[in-house]
Parts: structure tokens; C-alpha cells; sequence
């Protein structure tokens, strides 16, 4: 078999195509991680707070309960959506990176592609 493409180095788009695989195991193992993370703290709050809720044994003890809910649930709304704009401007930054790494491997082809012209 002959190679239809003589002139082509494809050294460059595997180059390109390795950029592309690192940045997204990175990302990925970043989002596995954290991911990770948030399931851990939240099985240890659920635990915490069923232990709590064991311990009610009056009205005050209740009231008390709910209290610290409430203030755990306004914490975790916060915490949500600081949470989606990270996640937002993190998926932002991602797709400049892929798109930065995309340019560069057009860079010779329109280069070569001026001087056949």
C-alpha cells in the first residue's frame, strides 16, 4: 500500500490529538476528584445530622434541629451556586484551551496552504 499523502507529517496531529487526550484526563480527573470530595462531606453531613436527630428529645432540642438545618441548607444553596459559576467559567476556560490548542494545529496547515496558493 502506498501512501496517498507524501507530503503530510502526521507526527503534528498526533502531537495535537495528545494535547487534547492530557487536557481532558486532567479535567477529568479534577471533576472525579471533586466529585469524590462533595460525596464524602456529604455522607459524613448526613451522618452527623442523623446522629443529631437521634438526640431530639424535646421541643427544644427539636427546635434546635431545625435551626442548624435551616442554616445547613442555606449553606448548601450558597455553596450550589458558587458551585454552577465555578463550573461555568471552568467549562469557559476549557473550551479556550481545546480551542487554543485547535489553532495551533491550523497554524501550518494555512501557512501551507499560502505558500501552494
Amino acid at each position: 500500500m502506498t501512501n496517498s499523502f507524501p507530503n503530510t507529517d502526521f507526527s503534528k496531529s498526533l502531537e495535537i490529538s495528545m494535547k487534547l487526550v492530557d487536557l481532558n484526563v486532567t479535567k477529568f480527573t479534577t471533576i472525579v476528584e471533586a466529585q469524590t470530595a462533595a460525596t464524602t462531606g456529604f455522607v459524613e453531613l448526613v451522618a452527623t445530622r442523623v446522629k443529631a436527630a437521634a438526640e431530639i428529645k424535646d421541643y427544644d432540642s427539636l427546635l434546635g434541629f431545625a435551626q442548624d438545618q435551616t442554616k445547613i441548607m442555606q449553606s448548601n444553596v450558597e455553596k450550589l451556586i458558587a458551585d454552577c459559576k465555578s463550573s461555568a467559567e471552568d467549562t469557559i476556560a476549557y473550551g479556550k484551551e481545546v480551542q487554543q490548542i485547535l489553532d495551533q494545529s491550523t497554524k501550518p496547515v494555512k501557512a501551507s496552504a499560502k505558500k501552494a496558493a
